[in-house]
């Protein structure tokens, strides 16, 4: 089963603390906050870094591609659908057969 500690900003996993960095451990929270809807890239990166963004090299749409794969990699692929163009979209009910 996932847990998210929002206040402690920690994650578990089947009762075992996992080791997220912190931004993907709020866009995981973010996500979750809005489950089942599509969150933008834009919205991703303006809750992490407050930026308003244009892209360029470098541009922090990339390192939430990162975020969104440690966050795959703990608790499988299908619980983030990438919505392309767009940004991701929680999958709760994959989260709740990958819990």
């Amino acid at each position: 089963a996932l847990r998210v500690l929002i206040e402690e900003r920690e994650v578990y996993v089947d009762g075992q603390k996992v080791n997220l960095p912190p931004k993907a451990t709020e866009t995981l929270r973010l996500l979750l906050d809005r489950s089942d809807r599509v969150v933008s890239w834009y919205a991703i990166v303006n809750h992490l870094w407050g930026l308003d963004i244009d892209g360029g090299p470098l541009d922090p749409r990339n390192v939430v591609t990162v975020y969104v794969w440690k966050i795959r990699k703990l608790l499988g692929h299908a619980v983030i659908e990438t919505v392309h163009g767009t940004g991701y979209r929680l999958n709760s009910s994959s989260l709740l057969k990958a819990a």
